[in-house]
């Protein structure tokens, strides 16, 4: 069993994924393709700072067991 601030972590990587996906998923849109340059580079931006956040719950999830 884990702990419940354990399973908080996990929730929260849960969810952000869930956020990476549908973020990415945006960025190949026409609407993405229609923004201005500066929008696409902090949407491009905020992606990559949410997929390290991920990759880094992930390391503290692998560390519980």
């Amino acid at each position: 069993m884990i702990a419940a601030h354990q399973q908080r972590v996990i929730d929260e990587r849960d969810d952000l994924a869930i956020k990476v996906d549908r973020l990415h998923a945006f960025l190949g849109t026409d609407t993405y393709a229609g923004l201005d340059v500066a929008e696409r580079g902090r949407l491009d931006r905020q992606l990559a700072v949410m997929v390290i956040y991920r990759d880094i719950l992930n390391e503290r999830i692998v560390a519980f067991v």
